[in-house]
This record gives C-alpha cells, structure tokens and sequence, in this order.
C-alpha cells in the first residue's frame, strides 16, 4: 500500500514537473515570437483546468509577459476583435466530445491570423493522437489558423493547424522552429487547391474562355505567372472563375462591394480575388490584403484647340506692342504720302530715298519678329487648362472627367466624406454612369480624342497599350500623376492565406522576379513624346485669314466694278459730245 503510493506521488510529482516545464517553454515561445499579451482561459470551470491555468499564469509572468485570465464565456463574445494571443488549455477528454470540440474550433476561427495556442495540460498516448487527427480532419470552419500543443511519450509537439473555406483538407504540420525558438512560416501548402473570382484587369490579369457558369477559365497576365511561381514555391494549385453576370458587383452606401468578386471574398465564397485592388483604410476590417505591385494613376487627354480662334494673329504682339507698330506706320505714312502730294518730284529725292529705305527696313524687322513669334507659337505644345483632378472637376461641363469602369474606390470614398468636388462628381457618375466612365482603354482613348474629356486611368495600363501599339500616333498628354499606392490580393478576413502569399510575394520581389515580369506585360514607360510637337492648323485657326482675303477680294471685285461704272460712263459722255 506504501508503496504503491510512493509510485502514485512520484508520478504525480513527475506530471507536475513536466507541466511546469512545458508552460515554461511555452512562455518562452510567446516571448520569442512576439506574443507579448495573452489571454488565459479554459475550456471549462473545472478544478484540474484551473490549476493548471494558474500554473501556466505564474510562467507567463516570471517572463514578464502580459496576461489577463479570464472565463470562456465572457471572452467568447470578443474574439472577433480581441488582440490578444489567446491561450486555451483543455484535456484529452473533450476529444471523447467531438461535437463540443469542433464548437471550440470554431470559434477560434473567428480569432485573429494564429492569434491562438490551443493547449493540452495531460499526456497524449496513440489513440488520442488519432482521435486528434480525426477531428483536425474533419473541421468544419472555414477559416482557422492556429497552434496546437501538446505532449506525447516522447516529445513536446507544436503543430500549425490551417483550414479554408470550400476545402475539405485541414493542413496539420509540425511547427519548424529556428535555434532562437523562433517559428518558420509554412513552406509547404500540401497541394491545397485555391479559388479565385474575378474579372479580368489587362495587363495583370485577363481570363477569358468561360464557360456559361464562369467556370474553366483560361489566364494569363502578370498575376496569372506570379500565381504559378508561388504555387510551384509553396506547393498549392489555383484557378480562378468569373462572374457570370461579367460584373464587378454592387458597391453600397459604405463604399462595400456586397457582390462580384470583392463581395464573394468577403462572405468566404472564395479564397481569394486575384487582381490589383487598392488597398485603403475603409476596407480595413472587411478583407485582407496581399500586396503584390504598387501602381500610379494618372490623367490624361488629347490638347483640344479653341474651335475658333479670332485672336490667333494678334497673339504675337501684346497690346502695347501693337501701339507702337501701329504709331510708327501712321508716321511713315505721314513721311512718305504727304511731301509725296505736296511735290510731284520728291520721288526722286534722296529724302525720300532714306524714308523708303527706312520703312521698309522697319517692316522686314516687324515681319521677321512676328514671323518668328507665330513659329513658336506654330511649335509649342498647348498648355494645359488645369494641373490636378480636382481642376478637372472645376472645369465641368467644358471638361469632362471619365474614369475606367472598376476604379469607384478612387472616387466614393472621398464622395461620401462630403468633399462637394467628389459628392457633385459621383452624383453625375449615379445618375449618369455610362457618361462618365468607359470600358476600356480603346474606348476612354477615342473619347479623349474627340471631345474635350479627361481620362483617369492606371499608368501601368496606359504602359501596356502603347507598348503592345508601337504606331499609335494620338497625341497624349499625361499629368497629375499620383503617389504609389498598394494593390495586390484581397483575401478573406483573417485568413491564413494572407502572410503565407505575402511571404511568397515578398521572396519574388527580393529575387526580382516582379520586376522582370512587369517589364514583360507592361512595358518600360509611356512613350510620350516630350519634344516639341508641329502644332496642325484647323479651320478655326485659319478663318481670320480666310476672312481677310474674303475681304480684300470682295474690295477688289467692288474697286473693278466702279472702274468699269466710270469708264463706261465717261465713254457714253465721250459719245454725246461727239454726236453734238
């Protein structure tokens, strides 16, 4: 009996030990991969959990770690926004529950990215590692992330738990450490197979070939060769399917898509939407980002000339210019016709020699000067009539500012802040929408070539097209360009996928395979031609000089038809004196 209790108190003394070991590698664990604030809680009230849970509390604190405990039911309701790393111990018996067990699962999928360890205080033996492994496998929520520990005959295990939406497969791996104690992100995705939504973007993305449920779908693009690099790297396989409807969906008053691809991500209809989103604040809390290339957007339009311009001529000179040319002809006029009326031989005076001289040196100068002036003006590029999106707006309706269908981000938000520039533009794009967006750049393109229409358009996009139409000769002006901003993936919220991409994104960028790739689809730059261009006349540039001919012309036919009048007057006088 003695003895059999000795054995019963050394094994008990043994388990706490090995606990108390364990809830110290844990703390150290927390510390070294920056799990600085935790919450304690138990799967239920009773005293086994509690002690252990006090334990585990006492370790956390020796390593200066910030932990709150706190029941179950009361931190429920909160994990869908609670910060802190959550560390839910439990036993071996919820296992027996399979039911109760999945509910805990669940909820912890609602938690923040691995934000939760879920810990086992007792020993595993190999019926409970595989009953482990039959509920791991069949989880049903959709989006979880999080560490399992736990302990067996031989070893502490740490164990990365991943779970998707629409995937039948739960990824259960062993944690890889570093020699710091520091956890290596997940290499390997087994194969899991991910979905996309989406539509096309040239040149990132362009699926086509569909069949009628948007299903097997052929890609290609920037995204589509970044896509199969990760996955080749991380061991997953993709395809991406498109809105029937060919929509991009339905944006409500908060600026949200509620339908099409953005809206399908963020009910976890689909893992992902592959395509360059902008990443803003006012999505921040409805998806997650993977930012892949951050792009530019600028405006741009074909210099539209005054459709008549009576002022073309004068423009050389200004007014007091003018003045002093018109001031100087009066005198030579004055130098030359009056001593000319006056002295029928001052033509042959070295007076008027010196005059003649003078005066027509005085307008080879002026013709030179405004010869040369109207050549420049002939020369130099039109300037244009404002330098910001917001002098567009200001230009309505002489100017008209058109958007490419899918950039609404670029505009609402700033339209429901009650900015009176963007709430007076987006009130034309409701009530008008085909007037103020286009579908694509071949169309926005031949808008701003006929009207006087300002186009905002990404300038990766503008890159593409003229790389891939070297002969394009329209005229193109491009300005207000913006700063860089984000875009990339949109995933669902919390999901698992986020720092896996990321991770995989970021390798591509290091090794310059984003660079070479981009310079394949989108080109090196806009080629627009900075040197000064040949300005083309239009009628209303020349009408002045149509007029003043016009004129001239009708005085000559009108001096011919008085000298007719007179001569045939004085030849019929000349007649009646002779009959006389």
């Amino acid at each position: 009996m003695k003895i059999s209790l000795i054995i019963c108190c050394v094994v008990l003394a043994t388990g706490l030990v090995q606990n108390n070991q364990l809830y110290t590698d844990l703390a150290n664990f927390c510390s070294n991969n920056g799990k600085f604030f935790l919450s304690l809680t138990t799967t239920d009230e009773k005293p086994l959990l509690q002690n252990e849970a006090q334990k585990a509390f006492v370790a956390f604190q020796k390593h200066d770690l910030r932990v709150r405990r706190l029941s179950y039911s009361k931190l429920y309701p909160e994990l869908n926004f609670n910060l802190d790393t959550l560390i839910l111990l439990t036993e071996t018996r919820i296992l027996s529950e399979p039911f109760r067990f999945q509910i805990y699962l669940e909820h912890i999928g609602n938690h923040k990215i691995r934000k939760t360890i879920l810990m086992f205080v007792d020993h595993f033996d190999s019926n409970q590692e595989s009953k482990l492994n039959d509920a791991l496998n069949n989880l049903v929520t959709g989006n979880a992330w999080f560490i399992l520990l736990y302990q067996n005959s031989i070893m502490t295990k740490y164990c990365n738990i991943l779970s998707l939406p629409n995937n039948t497969k739960t990824l259960v791996q062993d944690m890889k450490l570093n020699e710091r104690n520091q956890m290596v992100e997940i290499q390997d995705l087994e194969g899991l197979e991910l979905y996309s939504n989406t539509l096309s973007w040239e040149p990132y993305f362009m699926i086509s070939n569909c069949d009628d449920m948007g299903k097997d779908c052929q890609m290609r693009g920037f995204l589509n060769d970044i896509m199969n690099i990760m996955g080749s790297t991380i061991n997953f396989t993709w395809t991406s399917h498109a809105p029937p409807d060919g929509s991009w969906g339905i944006v409500d008053e908060n600026g949200v898509w509620t339908t099409g691809p953005m809206g399908s991500v963020i009910k976890g209809e689909y893992h992902m939407s592959i395509s360059l989103w902008l990443w803003k604040f006012e999505r921040f809390g409805l998806m997650d980002f993977v930012s892949i290339h951050p792009s530019s957007y600028v405006l741009a339009l074909t210099p539209q000339p005054a459709e008549v311009d009576f002022g073309l001529f004068i423009r050389p000179f200004q007014e007091d210019a003018w003045l002093l040319i018109f001031c100087f002809v009066i005198m030579i006029l004055t130098t030359i016709v009056v001593p000319y009326s006056l002295l029928t031989y001052y033509d042959h005076t070295e007076g008027f020699k010196l005059t003649s001289l003078t005066s027509w040196l005085f307008f080879i100068i002026i013709n030179a000067y405004y010869g040369g002036a109207l050549t420049m003006f002939f020369t130099s590029e039109l300037t244009l009539p404002f330098n910001s999106i917001e002098d567009v707006m200001r230009s309505y309706p002489d100017w008209n500012l058109k958007f490419l269908n899918g950039n609404e981000p670029h505009f609402i938000i700033k339209a429901k802040s009650g900015d009176p520039l963007y709430s007076e533009f987006w009130k034309r794009v409701t009530i008008r929408r085909e007037e103020q967006t286009f579908q694509n750049l071949d169309e926005g393109l031949n808008m701003i070539k006929k009207d006087r229409v300002v186009m905002h358009i990404g300038e990766g996009r503008l890159i593409s097209y003229f790389e891939a139409n070297p002969f394009h000769q329209q005229r193109l002006k491009v300005f207000a360009r913006s700063r860089p901003q984000p875009q990339g993936l949109i995933v669902q919220l919390n999901s698992p996928l986020k720092p896996i991409l990321q991770a995989a994104s970021n390798a591509l960028t290091e090794a310059g395979i984003k660079d070479a790739l981009l310079k394949e689809w989108e080109g090196a730059s806009i080629p627009q031609n900075e040197e000064v261009e040949t300005m083309v006349l239009t009628n209303g540039q020349l009408i002045l000089s149509f007029l003043v001919i016009l004129a001239i012309f009708g005085c000559s036919i009108l001096i011919l038809f008085c000298e007719i009048s007179h001569k045939m007057v004085t030849n019929s006088k000349k007649v009646r004196a002779d009959k006389i």
